[in-house]
Parts: structure tokens; C-alpha cells; sequence
């Protein structure tokens, strides 16, 4: 019987001591493991646009308003918790290295997203940079995986186009046949002394920096002083398109535009 209970207590004694490893060993980091993290871990499964999480140029290409939109595996925020967080203290999965207006929010607890407050500017130059020390709200980090921790967006440069040329005078002495580009396809547009220059922009511009960057030449004369060749601008709300009148010429002729 002594025996017995001697076997009893060994045994117990083993097993007290395997709970204690094995409980030593979860504890060995400082904190237990989340649920499934080892199966389960966080990662990007998707994003727009989709080349943020694998670029295969090394940039990715921004227009218009477009928003970035990030999706995770886990759940990043508990249920709830972003209600009145400021912004300032919410947990950011990227921060741009550009001062681009707009707001993080997150759409879900898995679902982040950068809603741009104006269009992505022309000739951009921005990176996008992933938070390499995010993590869960129970604690399991961010695997980034193919994923590079710095993504660069760009954007197309900007493009001057210009669009129509107006002359009352050539409109009158024509009955309204003229037409600047009957030239054709390929061909400089005629623009009048008194022609008014219609120019176009694929992004919002100054007008103002404009009428002092911007000047005409004659084809085949010398070169004048700048001054002289400066076009007039035509007050506008717009800042898309802008209207430019050109400087009185001597003699009085039609000539062709040269390109900016």
C-alpha cells in the first residue's frame, strides 16, 4: 500500500513539473500567445491599389482622388475601440512621407483606409510607408512578407495642352469660316495678332505663375527681350483652363504659334 501511494505522489510530481515546463515555455516571450497565431498571423491580404503589396516596377501609379486601401488577416483594432479615439491616437498601418490632405479611418477592424481631400498632385513623389511594428489588438505582429516596408507613388507630370485659339478679327473677315487649325493634324495652329490663346492642364494650376513663366517667339526672327514677348492673361475663375491674350505685334500678321 505504501508503494503504491509513493508511485501516486511520483507521478503527480511528474506531471506538476511538465505543466510547469510547458507553461514556462508560453511565457518564455513575456506574454502568451494570441489565438491561431502561429496558423493564423498577420499579414496584408490585399490592397488598392493592388501593387502597394507586391510593386512589380518599384512604383505605383496615383490619379485623381484615388484612395489606398489596405486589408489584413486579422483583426488590427478590437470592435469599438477607434470609436472616439482621436486621429491622432489611432493605430496607423502607414504614414506617407508627403503632406497629402486626407483622413485614416479604419473601415473595420481588418479594413484600413487613406481617403485623399484633393487629387493626387502631377509629378508626385511620395512614399508609403508600411508600420513594420504593428500589431493585432491581442498582440501578434505584422508579417510583412514580400511586401517591401517602403512603397514609392508617382503620378504623371503635368501636361499643357493647348486647345483653342479665338480672333474676332479673322472670325469677321471669314464670316465665321476661320478656323486656327485648318493646317491640319500635326501642324502649329495660326493664331491672329489679335488672337486670344486658350491653353488647358490635366492638374490645377496657378494662373498667376503662369503669366510670368510663359512667353511666345516669332518664327523665324531673332530673339526680343522677354519682356516684350509675354502673354496677357485673361482673369478666370477657372484653374484647369486659361486664357492668354497675346502682346500687340509689328507689322500686324498672321503667324503660326511655336510650342512652349
Amino acid at each position: 500500500m505504501t508503494a503504491y501511494k509513493g508511485s501516486r505522489l511520483r507521478a503527480a510530481a511528474l506531471l506538476m513539473c511538465a505543466i510547469l515546463t510547458s507553461t514556462n515555455t508560453v511565457w518564455a516571450a513575456g506574454k502568451p500567445q494570441a489565438f491561431l497565431q502561429q496558423q493564423l498571423p498577420l499579414s496584408i491580404i490585399i490592397t488598392t491599389p493592388v501593387e502597394l503589396a507586391n510593386p512589380g516596377n518599384g512604383s505605383v501609379s496615383m490619379f485623381g482622388r484615388q484612395a489606398i486601401t489596405v486589408v489584413f488577416s486579422r483583426p488590427v483594432i478590437a470592435l469599438g475601440s477607434d470609436f472616439g479615439t482621436p486621429a491622432e491616437q489611432q493605430k496607423l498601418p502607414f504614414q506617407l512621407s508627403c503632406r497629402m490632405p486626407g483622413k485614416t479611418r479604419w473601415v473595420t477592424t481588418t479594413i484600413a483606409r487613406f481617403d485623399p481631400d484633393a487629387d493626387w498632385p502631377s509629378d508626385l513623389a511620395c512614399d508609403l510607408r508600411w508600420n513594420t511594428s504593428l500589431e493585432t489588438y491581442d498582440g501578434v505582429p505584422l508579417q510583412l512578407g514580400p511586401t517591401p516596408p517602403s512603397v514609392r507613388l508617382t503620378s504623371h507630370p503635368l501636361q499643357m495642352f493647348l486647345t483653342d485659339v479665338d480672333s474676332p478679327t479673322a472670325r469677321n473677315l471669314t464670316g465665321g469660316l476661320w478656323s486656327p487649325f485648318a493646317a491640319g493634324a500635326g501642324q502649329l495652329p495660326e493664331v491672329p495678332p489679335d488672337g486670344k490663346i486658350v491653353l488647358s492642364f490635366s492638374q490645377p494650376v496657378d494662373p498667376r505663375m503662369l503669366q510670368s513663366a510663359l512667353q511666345f517667339a516669332l518664327l523665324g526672327h531673332p530673339p526680343s527681350p522677354p519682356s516684350s514677348h509675354r502673354l496677357h492673361l485673361v482673369p478666370s475663375t477657372s484653374t484647369s483652363t486659361c486664357t492668354f491674350i497675346l502682346p500687340p505685334l509689328a507689322p500686324p500678321t498672321l503667324l503660326p504659334l511655336s510650342p512652349f
